[in-house]
Order: C-alpha cells, then structure tokens, then sequence
C-alpha cells in the first residue's frame, strides 16, 4: 500500500497486486486450473505503461506469465499494444541480455493476458482482442500476434466466472456500490466512505477495506477524477477540435487549434472541480499554459 512518487496504485492493484492467494484464485478460475498460492511469484512491473494509476499485476505460474488489467474507462482498442510493450519489459527482467546471443533455445514463460473491463460504456461479456488488427486491412498474414482476452465483470455479466472466484465477484461489487454512491450526487469522499460502509457491512472485501479505508479512498478519488476528466474530454474534444481546424485552416493554424481545443476542455475542467495534476495529465498542457489560462480567473 505504500505510495510512490512515479505512479499511484488502483485499488484493484492493491487488493491483488500484493496477494498470492489471490492471484492463485483468478488463476485457477481463468485457466480451469488447481493451482495453489505457494506456486504464484508475483512480479508486477515497477513501472507503469499505462497511466499515472498503475492498474497491472503479473505473476508467474509455473510456465505461464500471466498478467492481469482492470479497465474502466472507455473501451481501448490498443490494449494489445500496451500488452506488446508490457511482455517485452517483462522478458527483460526475466532473461539476461547477454543470453540472448547463446545458441541453446531461451524458454521464455508462455504468456496469457486479461483485462477485465467494468467501465459504463456496453460490452459484450468476453472479446478477444487482436495485435494484427493494426496491421491494416488486407487478408495477408502477418508475423506478429498477441491476443487479449477481455471479461465483462459488471453486473450480469460473466456470472460463472465471478462464481468461482470470489475476490474478483467482491471487487466487482464494491465497484458497483462506489459508482452507485457518486451517482446520488454526495460528494465524492462521502461517496465513497458510503460506499465502504456499504460492502463492509454486506461482508464485501471487509477485512481489506476495514484495514485500507483511508487508502482506499485516496485510490478511489484519484481514480474517479481521471474517469470523469476523461469523460470530459471524450464529449468535447472532437467537435471542439473541428471547429477550431474550421477557423484556422492551415497547419500552422492545426497546432493553434489544438492547443486552443487543450485550453478550452482544460477550462471545463476546471470548473468541474478537477485537480490541476488531473487536468494536465489528460490534456497534457504544462503546469505554465494552465497557470497562464487561469490567471486572474
């Protein structure tokens, strides 16, 4: 639980990024699998490719590398490529550069990713994702794959799933309840506190959250905030970005008006209560054009 300057830990990273029972559970109810927790070696990257929120966790079994990440926020279909640079990071920790130019055969541990989605937006209970759909849109085969599994763990969905695994089935529910909660319109630590008090007193993730409580919020608050920035940008971005492209034409005018459309979406931003540190990781702007937009406001 302990925080870091480089990235701040999901909730979802928390309760299984540092719990080999855990793991061994999804594995198990993944894979068909009999795996106990004295077979995990957990070995989440220290480094995060996928946002400020550090939403992965990996662990070996065995042969197999298996790494796990929660979406929520609108359905990705680059996950692939993510996972591409994920697996590569991973084998170069595991594998020592010089024994790549040995002759034996390197083993390498086979890999399996998995997402597990429970944002807003409709999706179907399972998808494989694939890398070669960024290839292009010609029949001819290609000499690079990876695919991604990705289960819909929202309510009514992958019902067998959640059954076998009873962690997943609980962080699935708290979820649910702290997105109920912040829909009522509290505001979002009294949310969330409900929220808590609600699965603690329905025996949902109670020792974790009983323990984690103040942590868990933090999590939670960072993680709600670029949600909802994200959700900002998403509904202004294009139309903004086109009426800007409209007036200024040219290419210099296009670099203009993209960074007018940052400043503007930066601004709902703001008035929606964001964090500055929220708005210029979603917008990218530097903390010198957010000062400078809101001057004197």
């Amino acid at each position: 639980m302990n925080a870091n300057e480089q990235y701040k830990d999901t909730v979802f990273a928390a309760y299984f990024g540092t719990d080999a029972a855990r793991c061994c559970e999804i594995y198990n109810a993944l894979c068909n699998a009999h795996a106990t927790p004295d077979a995990i070696k957990i070995n989440t990257l220290d480094k995060n490719f996928f946002a400020k929120l550090r939403n992965d966790v990996s662990f070996l079994v065995g042969s197999e590398l298996i790494v796990l990440i929660e979406h929520q926020s609108t359905l990705n279909e680059n996950m692939p490529l993510r996972f591409l640079r994920y697996i590569v990071e991973q084998y170069e920790l595991l594998i020592e550069r010089k024994k790549l130019y040995q002759e034996r055969l390197i083993k390498l541990p086979r890999p399996k990713f998995f997402v597990f989605y429970n944002g807003k937006k409709d999706c179907p209970d399972k998808e494989v994702l694939r890398l070669s759909e960024a290839f292009g849109d010609n029949d001819e085969a290609v000499d690079l794959e990876l695919t991604v599994t990705l289960l819909n763990i929202n309510d009514g969905h992958n019902a067998e799933l959640l059954k076998r695994c009873r962690g997943l089935n609980e962080y699935a529910r708290f979820v649910s309840a702290a997105r109920r909660e912040r829909a009522t319109g509290k505001p979002l630590a009294e949310a969330l506190s409900a929220a808590i008090d609600w699965c603690v007193g329905n025996g949902i993730l109670r020792d974790f959250l009983s323990e984690h409580r103040t942590e868990v919020i933090g999590m939670l608050t960072a993680e709600f905030d670029i949600d909802e920035a994200r959700e900002v940008w998403e509904e202004e971005a294009e139309l903004r970005g086109r009426q800007l492209g409209e007036q200024l034409g040219e290419r210099r005018g296009e670099l203009r008006g993209k960074q007018l459309e940052a400043l503007h979406i930066a601004r709902t931003m703001k008035q929606k209560g964001l964090s500055d540190n929220v708005i210029i990781e979603i917008t990218q702007l530097t903390p010198r054009d957010l000062a400078g937009l809101f001057a004197g406001a």
